[in-house]
């Protein structure tokens, strides 16, 4: 294991011992062992890092994008991106991101790689008719309304990261008015598809998250509606029995953002921003539902307040404010589901990781937020904000995810 000079030959060594190496590697590190020499290349693909949840940001620039890793400070710059890096990211799933141009086509790219994959036109939906503006806006005619001079409201990407099976869905906004128009595409449709309405949600889509092929939709009366991909059919399965169905979050009782989350375990958490007026201080509430006696009795006894009462008489189904998140996780903003903590490097539980940003103006697509320096991880119990060192970056229209690799990167 030597060269004939004495010194170490790092290549000759075993794959067992490669493994331990690699495994504990993180993400960055492990990328770049990969690029050392041919031998480190081929044992990585047989290899993982340690288990990552550290949140990076994507920053958007001309050619490429600024890829910054909030554990380590740093930021690093992807391949030539091209036509691509004036791209608007709206979501993401683990190192895929779902963006979409001027002209609203969209495509899901890895920056590490970059692959992109190219997803159908929007005309490919025979449900509706698009006219493109050029400027990431479009108007639309639908089933049921129409938009004009519209932008992408909010959107949810799933990606299977062996077959790159993927789902993506999104809805729109018109001026101040979320639309009740939602579409989905997924990988053998080749197109786009209109989710058909329910009476809950004709008043607009405010929010999507995904899991376990499971689309959970918040309209703007606060109710949750929740569609079944799990059969793989031409429409999703609507679920009716379930605990949100009929305890709406009424957005007209809180101020401030709010943003719907589901926890590791499928729960539904709804989490309110807020700008004081005078301090310009950001403070978080999560609330989540409560169904216990005891809690009610607490509530009608004035032990127990931060409540919203949504139910009629008799019904023992509330939102309450929780002080933590379960089983050891945190929340990052732009993500709808939460990460867990225990036994992972460079994301501390029971926080919130977010930009100090405000909104300029809703026609600035994907990018209306004005630049700050500002990144932070809120500790919900404390109720303190953390600021997180970076080497003054400008973030406006920045988006945070999760890095991994793929399976035999």
């Amino acid at each position: 294991m030597a060269t004939e000079h004495g010194t170490p030959n790092w290549s000759d060594l075993v794959q067992d011992i490669w493994s331990l190496v690699f495994k504990n590697l993180s993400f960055t590190d492990f990328a770049r062992a990969k690029t050392v020499c041919s031998t480190w290349y081929f044992a990585s693909k047989s290899s993982s890092p340690r288990q990552n949840h550290t949140p990076w940001l994507i920053l958007y620039e001309d050619t490429h994008w600024l890829l910054f890793n909030s554990e380590e400070g740093k930021s690093y710059k992807t391949q030539y991106l091209g036509r691509f890096a004036q791209c608007r990211g709206v979501a993401t799933c683990g190192r895929w991101v779902l963006v979409f141009d001027k002209e609203v086509n969209f495509y899901i790219i890895n920056p590490f790689t970059p692959e992109i994959i190219h997803l159908p036109p929007l005309e490919s939906n025979r449900s509706a008719e698009f006219k493109r503006r050029g400027n990431y806006s479009f108007d639309i005619r639908h089933s049921t309304g129409m938009g004009k001079n519209v932008i992408v409201k909010t959107a949810v990407l799933w990606v299977d990261e062996k077959t790159k099976d993927y789902l993506v869905v999104w809805s729109y906004k018109e001026a101040c008015y979320s639309s009740p128009y939602i579409c989905y595409c997924r990988k053998r449709d080749q197109e786009w598809f209109e989710i058909p309405k329910s009476s809950e949600n004709v008043r607009g889509c405010l929010d999507l998250a995904y899991k376990d092929k499971k689309l959970y939709i918040r309209s703007y009366i606060g109710s949750i509606r929740i569609l079944d991909f799990t059969l793989g059919d031409y429409l999703p399965r609507e679920i009716y029995n379930h605990p949100y169905a009929y305890r709406p979050f009424d957005p007209k009782l809180v101020s401030g953002k709010v943003r719907m989350k589901l926890t590791t375990s499928g729960d539904v958490l709804m989490v309110q921003r807020m700008i004081g007026h005078t301090d310009k201080r950001v403070r978080f509430q999560v609330y989540k539902m409560s169904s216990t006696r005891e809690y009610w009795d607490k509530v009608c006894s004035g032990e127990k307040e931060d409540t919203f009462w949504m139910g009629g008489c008799g019904n023992a189904e509330y939102w309450e404010r929780v002080e933590s998140l379960e089983n050891e996780e945190a929340l990052v903003w732009d993500l709808s589901v939460t990460l867990p903590t225990k036994d992972v490097y460079g994301i501390k539980k029971d926080s919130i990781y977010y930009c100090h940003t405000t909104k300029s103006s809703i026609r600035e697509v994907a990018a209306y937020e004005i630049p700050t320096h500002k990144i932070y991880a809120y500790e919900i119990p404390k109720q303190t904000i953390k600021p997180i060192q970076h080497r003054g970056l400008i973030i406006g229209g920045a988006r945070w995810f999760i890095p991994c690799f793929g399976v035999g990167e």
